[in-house]
């Protein structure tokens, strides 16, 4: 009895294995047609996310675009705020000075500024169309041509980053003359930088000049020679100036002067 039981379990053991193993493989193998639906739902969203990734990526490159060419075309208008063509009298509705540092001649108006990290000295240019030109002047700090040079470099890096690469550029580095390096007389260093940017109407250019002796073999001679570094903004389209009107003499009063 206890054998024939035995035999029955085992029978029953043996006829569940395969319905379990055909269980496990319906579970394990899932049907390709909801793989192939399941793929392309991902690859539509991931297209989808994509494509809000380059509106988004497209709108942020059309604000930058917007905000240069919105700034590039302020210097067309104004600078700092003062419109090119103002008349000489109308300056001090635009740009608040201090009159205790500013010089007001006929045709200039010389103002002590800040520009950036630099206090520098603006002067403002008027013609008989207006306000045309503003020549900023650094104070070059160093001692050595190489720190002037620097200092040309870190203006020039600020002009380019706002305006682009310049669109002329010189370096020229003179030196002393042969004729004076074995001669009784100070050796005199010459160097001319210069970089230009043109925006429509308005040309910018930055001016490094530079004479210097020598001083380390010569005495200093030549120590009131002072590197100049100034950049200019100007539109010469409000650059003119009225003929005077010729004065006539009557022919008796122009006889009688000679």
């Amino acid at each position: 009895m206890k054998k024939s039981l035995l035999t029955f379990v085992v029978i029953i053991v043996l006829i569940s294995i395969p319905s379990l193993l055909i269980s496990q493989d319906e579970t394990e193998s899932p049907d390709p047609s909801e793989n192939a639906a399941s793929m392309e739902e991902d690859s539509l969203n991931q297209e989808i996310s994509e494509g809000v990734s380059s509106d988004n990526t497209d709108d942020i490159d059309s604000e930058i675009f917007e905000e240069e060419t919105e700034e590039l075309s302020s210097i067309n208008k104004s600078y700092q705020d003062l419109p090119w063509g103002t008349a000489r009298e109308d300056f001090k509705q635009f740009i608040e000075i201090n009159d205790s540092s500013s010089d007001m001649s006929n045709d200039e108006i010389s103002v002590i500024g800040p520009l950036g990290e630099d206090t520098v000295k603006f002067v403002y240019a008027f013609s008989d169309s207006g306000f045309w030109k503003v020549m900023t002047d650094f104070s070059l700090s160093g001692s050595t041509i190489d720190d002037h040079i620097n200092e040309f470099q870190r203006i020039e890096q600020i002009l380019t980053k706002k305006y682009g690469n310049p669109l002329r550029t010189t370096r020229n580095d003179l030196g002393t003359s042969r004729e004076y390096l074995s001669s009784p007389f100070p050796r005199l260093f010459r160097g001319y930088y210069r970089s230009s940017w043109k925006i429509d109407n308005v040309n910018i250019e930055l001016l490094l000049e530079v004479k210097m002796q020598d001083s380390e073999y010569d005495s200093p001679v030549f120590s009131d020679n002072i590197p100049t570094m100034r950049l200019y903004y100007y539109n010469s389209e409000f650059y003119g100036f009225a003929e005077p009107e010729p004065i006539e003499i009557p022919e008796d009063e122009l006889l009688e002067q000679f």
